[in-house]
């Protein structure tokens, strides 16, 4: 369920203009309760920073996105 979720949300953002507000309002809130819930069964508590690093990965990924993809902000 991580892999596939994180492997969407990156083909989204491939895809994408870049717009920010709608990862931070809506897609990220969504990634993270994804990754929290299949992650709390086998590590319950650790599962909080764990999805969190994750979630750090796909805020690099969207700042390399620009690069990657010829996003250009504007």
């Amino acid at each position: 369920m991580i892999v596939l979720s994180t492997l969407l949300y990156w083909f989204w953002e491939s895809r994408a203009e870049g717009n920010l507000r709608i990862d931070l309002f809506l897609i990220y809130p969504v990634l993270l309760a994804i990754y929290i819930r299949a992650l709390w069964k086998g590590f319950r508590y650790l599962a909080v920073p764990l999805a969190l690093l994750i979630m750090l990965a796909n805020a690099f990924f969207f700042v390399l996105s620009y690069d990657l993809f010829g996003k250009y902000p504007g």
